[in-house]
């Protein structure tokens, strides 16, 4: 969905750049609507680009060496495999937390790309009727 708008932003850069059409050709009254789905625009890649963005906090215990943030922090070999013996005698206990952090995460990307998808919409629509209603009017 990203490389998708990306490439339509890159078609509309490529058409104001060469100077073929700009916003400012509008109706005056019209322009507004236009800048409206310039803004969602930058909201909707500004969503995508949180939503594809890496997580790598976890706040759970390190004891339990549920992900790769856990043996990073472990300073030595030997309390690494301490970790990893104290884990391994609770492993449901390792599963509910690294369910519970990729429930999170997932919940938060997915809200997200929801927003970005009803932002893309908010562009398209204003967009597209700035051009239409400043065909009609003009």
């Amino acid at each position: 969905m990203l490389s998708a708008t990306g490439v339509g932003v890159a078609a509309l850069l490529a058409g104001l750049i060469a100077g073929q059409w700009a916003p400012t050709a509008l109706a005056k009254p019209i322009q507004w609507l236009w800048w409206l789905g310039a803004a969602a625009l930058a909201a909707a890649i500004c969503s995508m680009a949180v939503a594809v963005m890496p997580r790598i906090g976890h706040s759970g215990d390190p004891l339990t060496v549920t992900y790769f943030g856990h043996v990073n922090r472990v300073k030595d070999r030997g309390t690494l495999l301490e970790h990893l013996v104290t884990a391994s005698a609770a492993p449901l206990a390792r599963a509910v937390d690294q369910l519970r952090v990729l429930s999170r995460t997932v919940h938060v990307k997915y809200r997200c790309t929801q927003v970005a998808i009803l932002l893309l919409g908010v562009t398209a629509t204003t967009m597209l009727a700035a051009v239409f209603i400043n065909h009609l009017i003009s």
